[in-house]
């Protein structure tokens, strides 16, 4: 098994015992081979199978079958974050170990260190988190980073004072009276529905 872009060396005997000629006769994962010295080279295609084929000068020939496994992944691919908070970036496949984690695109100004901590930057932008293993695969992450919110100072204000109704007059709280000239109940009724305070005239 070989991971993407891993490099294995094939050897073949019996046969004539010379002139060994190496070929990659099923090519899934866009694999490389010396002809000679059967240096094999995995492709960056994962989860697939190539055939490498070795043969000798009187056309005999035998197979070995390498399956190639998963690609270098990031977990998570994408995030959306506030200036200043972090991510854990953590890493898999690709050849396994060498890991080396970077931002090529720092908008924000962010930081990374070595584990994948993130740290995103004061300012609002996109990053881009690279991972890199020890055979050159890399993978890439995403990262929107928003402006930081500043508190707002809502402030206060005072509310004006409700007159009091002297006693006089005719309150928005009071509809009509039992006793009175003529239009007065009507009058009454409509401060009510007005909310205002009428005065009555005195006769």
């Amino acid at each position: 098994m070989s991971r993407p872009k891993g490099r294995h060396e094939f050897t073949a005997t019996g046969g004539v015992g010379f002139g060994y000629v190496f070929s990659v006769s099923q090519n899934n994962s866009g694999a490389t081979i010396d002809p000679s010295t059967g240096l094999y080279t995995a492709g960056s295609t994962e989860g697939v199978t190539d055939v490498v084929t070795v043969t000798d000068p009187a056309g005999e020939t035998v197979n070995a079958t390498v399956v190639v496994g998963r690609a270098l992944a990031i977990v998570p691919p994408s995030a959306i974050v506030d200036a200043g908070a972090q991510i854990a970036f953590s890493g898999s496949g690709g050849s396994g170990t060498g890991y080396v984690w970077s931002i090529p695109s720092n908008q924000s100004g962010a930081t990374i260190d070595a584990s994948g901590l993130y740290t995103a930057g004061p300012t609002a932008g996109t990053d881009t988190v690279r991972l890199t293993d020890s055979l050159g695969n890399t993978a890439e992450a995403i990262v929107t980073v928003r402006a930081a919110v500043s508190s707002v100072d809502a402030g206060s204000f005072d509310l004006p004072a409700v007159p009091s109704a002297e006693e006089d007059d005719c309150s928005c709280r009071t509809v009509g009276a039992s006793h009175g000239h003529g239009g007065g109940r009507l009058v009454a009724a409509l401060a009510l529905a007005f909310g205002l305070v009428l005065r009555r005239r005195r006769r």
